[in-house]
């Protein structure tokens, strides 16, 4: 093996290391927990909808907090949900880790939405990526999930 592949591979890999690291770590606004001893299912509250966030990749460590509008909702990571009762209208959910990903979503009154949240680590930064699901598909999934609870410091 040369020098310079002794020298510079080392150091590639090293650098690689770290920013593949850096990607995976959860973002600092994400402040939620999990609860692992029960789930919790929700129907709409009356006169509201309820949207359900999921986060079934186990694969990497990446956590996005879920904004609607200005208002911090919830968050997921990996093997977790949460709800969120929504009034009905217009609604821009969305997360920023390394890039902001938005999505938009007619809410109406005493309807359930499953949304899946997924995490494209393309080029090194973690992206939140917002998929629809049928409503019997994200009830059986939501099964398998925990519950995840924001907290605020």
């Amino acid at each position: 093996m040369s020098i310079f592949w002794q020298r510079y591979s080392s150091r590639t890999i090293i650098i690689g290391l770290f920013f593949l690291g850096a990607c995976h770590l959860p973002p600092p606004e994400a402040q939620f927990s999990t609860m692992e001893s029960k789930n919790v299912y929700a129907e709409p509250e009356a006169g509201k909808g309820v949207v359900y966030f999921l986060e079934e990749e186990i694969v990497g460590n990446v956590a996005f907090s879920i904004w609607d509008g200005d208002k911090k909702i919830g968050g997921v990571s990996p093997g977790t949900y949460f709800f969120y009762q929504a009034s009905p209208g217009d609604h821009i959910f969305w997360s920023k880790s390394d890039v902001k990903r938005s999505f938009s979503l007619k809410v109406e009154a005493g309807r359930k939405y499953f949304v899946y949240v997924t995490s494209d680590m393309s080029r090194t930064v973690a992206r939140a990526n917002f998929s629809p699901a049928p409503e019997q598909i994200g009830t059986q999934a939501v099964k398998k999930l925990k519950y995840s609870v924001l907290t605020e410091k």
